[in-house]
């Protein structure tokens, strides 16, 4: 498990660095990052990850190789009722940490076109629009693993 998380991490870390130089000495930093296995038929997936970046930058849209889009949404419960709600954007505020994560913002994989299974992995491509307006695509690969959470019900 340890292994999975360390490769993530330095894939993550490779593509940010390479994809998105903000300048010669900068870099966004992505760690933890991975995806949810789905059980055959199940055409949702959530990915998580932990964002930093040095300069204040936005994500404006995520695609991926396996489904028909990729939205970040936000879970809230509402007395006894879990809500997810669609956001559009995450920004990265520079110099901390944004955490995608259960039972927060977090990016679900609709329309899936094949079951996600464990061991696998999963590209995504991020457009990453900087302050001075200038736009990056960022590809990171994300390993799949075990560990749903029951995700994918409850959305609007």
């Amino acid at each position: 498990m340890h292994t999975t998380r360390w490769m993530a991490t330095l894939v993550g870390v490779g593509a940010f660095a390479l994809a998105l130089p903000v300048c010669a000495a900068e870099a966004l930093a992505v760690r933890d990052a991975r995806v949810l296995a789905t059980v055959p038929g199940q055409g949702v997936a959530a990915a998580y990850m932990t964002i930093e970046s040095p300069v204040a930058a936005r994500v404006v849209a995520v695609e991926a190789d396996v489904s028909a889009s990729v939205q970040f949404h936000t879970m809230s419960m509402d007395g006894e009722v879990m809500r997810m709600r669609r956001v559009d954007g995450l920004e990265l505020p520079a110099g901390r940490e944004v955490r995608l994560a259960p039972g927060g913002v977090h990016l679900m994989l609709t329309g899936l076109s094949q079951p996600l299974r464990p061991g696998g992995a999963v590209d995504i491509h991020l457009t990453v629009r900087a302050a001075d307006g200038e736009s990056r695509i960022v590809r990171v690969t994300l390993p799949v693993v075990d560990g749903r959470q029951g995700h994918g019900a409850g959305h609007d």
